[in-house]
């Protein structure tokens, strides 16, 4: 889904351009001079290219947000690409090297795993090859730089699997486990039991691997988002939930070669997540708003849950300015419901503000017929027959709005 970039973004976008094309014509006096002045360019950006780990990582080690890192590496990478294709001799040493790294994206929707490696092989491959034209050169200082990629790689790669080992391995007890139960043919919940319990805050994601499923996966990892947690009497998380809907790769295989409520060995790095969130977790800027209006369809719900989880947590300790919680959910499966309902009467059980309106269309169910049903604490959990009318839905918030209020949900398809 393309998604306009905010005018901060835009600003700093044009400003790393320009400043770079003004670096291209400083000082420069002859077209030999340009050439060089555009290979050194393209390696300066490159450096930041090698940061191991992916764009979880890097975003987390940079303090900023996936989307703001996502961004950035695309406009290095095309610059460095530029560059590189303006000094024609590298471009003909490497050229179809950078021409396949800026093809590859196009491919990474569809196959994820073959991207990511083949990216990193052709990167590494790029530099080796860069290494190989500067380092002839006496009186270049481009190895320099060449080098300066070398230790941003090794440098955030050890920082990662020290991350990993600090994660996964605790003396004394046992490894991250992982715990598989299905719901049907469409839902699956995957559940990490945590050696080191970390305090979880809403809207984190796990990179997990599990070479338990085959071999392969042992250099693999697929993101998650935290769904549910399990806290211990300090407020720290000693389990973790993931639920996921089978499509094809991992998360197939995952279906078909684990056994329900067996223990597997797995490992994963994290937590990855919101960044500048305010001071008490990743509500911190949502609890500012009076009334919240969230909207689900099917699995969707999984984004959900968290940051009502924590916003109900942060409320008993009177941290912020919540009134009022209304969840609109449109149940696509049979299973939907039977993955989450307990989570959902967990949460109405927990909301001693009164909170937390939950509100439920089941299209699928013939018994219902347009009646409700009431379900849940206290039967604080509502379902209906039907497809909700979101306008309707909207408007009935809208006349019972308690300050400033948020919505949250993808509109992509159905825009209110």
């Amino acid at each position: 889904m393309f998604r306009l970039p905010s005018p901060l973004h835009l600003l700093l976008t044009l400003a790393y351009l320009v400043g770079t094309g003004v670096c291209n014509l400083i000082g420069v006096q002859s077209l030999r001079e340009a050439g060089s002045r555009a290979a050194l360019l393209s390696l300066i950006n490159l450096i930041p290219l090698f940061i191991s780990g992916g764009y979880e990582f890097g975003a987390r080690i940079l303090s900023i947000s996936l989307e703001t890192y996502g961004a950035f590496h695309r406009t290095a990478a095309f610059v460095t690409v530029l560059e590189a294709a303006i000094h024609i001799v590298i471009a003909t040493a490497t050229g179809g090297m950078f021409l396949s790294l800026a093809i590859l994206p196009l491919v990474r929707k569809r196959v994820y795993e073959v991207f990511l490696r083949t990216h990193q092989g052709c990167a590494i491959v790029a530099l080796y090859a860069i290494w190989r034209h500067t380092h002839t050169m006496r009186d270049s200082h481009a190895w320099v730089y060449s080098w300066g990629c070398v230790i941003v790689f090794i440098l955030s790669l050890s920082a990662q699997i020290a991350r990993l080992i600090f994660r996964n391995l605790v003396i004394g007890k046992k490894c991250t486990k992982l715990t598989l139960h299905t719901f049907g043919e469409n839902i699956a919940r995957l559940t990490l039991t945590l050696p080191r319990p970390w305090a979880v805050q809403a809207g984190e994601r796990v990179e997990l691997s599990a070479p338990s499923i085959e071999i392969s996966y042992l250099a693999q990892s697929h993101p998650f988002t935290i769904c549910w947690w399990e806290d211990n009497d300090t407020g720290e998380a000693v389990s973790v939930s993931l639920l996921l809907r089978p499509r094809s790769g991992f998360t197939r295989k995952v279906l078909g070669r684990l056994e329900q409520d067996r223990e597997y060995t797995a490992w994963f790095d994290g937590p990855f997540g919101p960044v500048s969130i305010g001071s008490y977790g990743s509500c911190g800027q949502m609890g500012n708003y009076g009334h919240i209006f969230m909207v689900a369809t099917g699995i969707g719900i999984a984004a959900q849950l968290p940051y009502i989880k924590e916003i109900l947590t942060q409320y008993r300790r009177a941290r912020l300015r919540t009134q009022r919680i209304s969840l609109v959910w449109q149940l696509e499966h049979e299973e939907d419901w039977e993955a989450v309902h307990n989570w959902l009467q967990i949460l109405v059980k927990q909301d001693e503000g009164h909170l937390l309106s939950v509100t439920i269309y089941d299209a699928r169910n013939p018994s219902l017929k347009g009646d409700r049903q009431l379900l849940g604490y206290h039967d604080l959990i509502e379902v209906n027959g039907g497809e909700p009318k979101r306008e309707k839905e909207m408007s009935t918030e809208l006349a019972k709005q308690r300050g400033r209020m948020l919505v949250a949900g993808n509109f992509r398809d159905r825009p209110i």
